[in-house]
């Protein structure tokens, strides 16, 4: 599921604008999400962050579950 500030471009693009997009996964195992995908697509890791030379957005995959502050 998209998240944070990404969602809230799609949703209200002129109240604010995002250029990281940071998707809750709905499956999660011991291992976390794989790298393998976006390093295959040419996406660089930095610390928790892909970056990819051809946009300005970034990608994050923070650990979910999925919440609202503390709910």
């Amino acid at each position: 599921m998209l998240s944070g500030g990404g969602e809230a471009t799609v949703w209200a693009p002129e109240a604010y604008q995002s250029r990281d997009l940071d998707f809750i996964l709905g499956f999660w195992s011991s291992f976390g999400a794989s790298k393998k995908p976006l390093l295959d697509l040419g996406f660089d890791e930095k610390g928790q962050v892909f970056r990819h030379p051809s946009t300005i957005f970034t990608v994050e995959f923070p650990k979910g579950p999925l919440a609202i502050g503390r709910d």
